[in-house]
């Protein structure tokens, strides 16, 4: 998932179905702990939430899915998320000057 969503140059709705079927198993897989699986699946929807910012797909804005983040007991790999709003808010401002 990480890979399509750094290497897509634009949106993609087979990598929104890769992501969403990921998430989908990720639930559905009881061998997991509870708290691993919302960890695990926190992470897709963070995921899924900053692709559509990075691809300026629909409404949502990087302080929308960072107050999404910032409500979440358990995210896998938070720190890749934070890492990549930080690229996407650069690569912004760089834009709009």
């Amino acid at each position: 998932m990480k890979s399509h969503f750094q290497l897509d140059k634009e949106y993609d709705d087979r990598t929104m179905r890769i992501f969403r079927t990921t998430e989908q198993y990720i639930s559905k897989y009881t061998p997991l702990k509870y708290i691993h699986r919302m960890s695990y699946k926190n992470f897709v929807r963070i995921l899924i939430n900053l692709y559509k910012v990075k691809h300026r797909y629909g409404k949502i804005t990087l302080v929308g899915v960072r107050a999404k983040m910032e409500k979440m007991a358990y995210i896998s790999d938070k720190k890749w998320l934070l890492e990549k709003m930080e690229e996407i808010e650069n690569k912004t401002i760089k834009a709009n000057h």
